[in-house]
Order: C-alpha cells, then structure tokens, then sequence
C-alpha cells in the first residue's frame, strides 16, 4: 500500500478551491489556466480554472462554449465579471471571456 500517495489524495494537495463567479472583483481580468466540460448531477457544465481557484460558469454558457475549451488554457484570455442582471428573477452574473 503506497500511504504517500493515498495521503496525498485524501489532504487535497494541489487542489483548487471552488470560487463562486458572483465573488469575483467586477471588472477584473482573471487569466484563464484552463477549463473542462465537465458532467455533473444538472448535467454539463464549463469548469475553469483561475489563479484564485475553479469557476463553475453558469449552464446557460455551456453549450456555447464546449467548442472552444481546447482555446481557453495558456492564459491567452481571461475571464471578466461585469456585475449583475436579473434573470430568471434572480441576480445572475454577467460576465465575460476576453482576449489577453
């Protein structure tokens, strides 16, 4: 039995925390390392990663951008929360992915 690694699994090193995009600062870039379509129990949805941590991005950009994932690494563009709009009568956020 390999305990360091088990260990290492289990103590999360390395991992991200999950930041939620309504905490992001407004209108600051945040370069994008990469992301993933990834399927959860509400079904498809596009995890990217940041410096500060993995952003969940809203279903409603899902099927939008599943095309673009292999574009979205190397910090060529960044992620930009623009405030908030209601939708669906809650405050959703609006935001977007810019060229950097």
């Amino acid at each position: 039995m390999d305990l360091a690694t088990i260990n290492a699994r289990c103590s999360l090193s390395g991992v991200k925390p999950t930041v939620k995009v309504e905490k992001l600062i407004v209108n600051k870039l945040y370069p994008i390392i990469s992301a993933k379509c990834i399927t959860t129990s509400y079904g498809d949805v596009i995890l990217i990663e940041i410096e500060e941590g993995q952003v969940f991005l809203p279903k409603r950009c899902t099927e939008v951008l599943k095309t673009s994932i292999p574009l979205l690494k190397d910090q060529l563009y960044a992620l930009k929360l623009l405030g908030f709009q209601e939708y669906r009568r809650i405050q959703a956020p609006r935001f977007e992915i810019e060229k950097l």
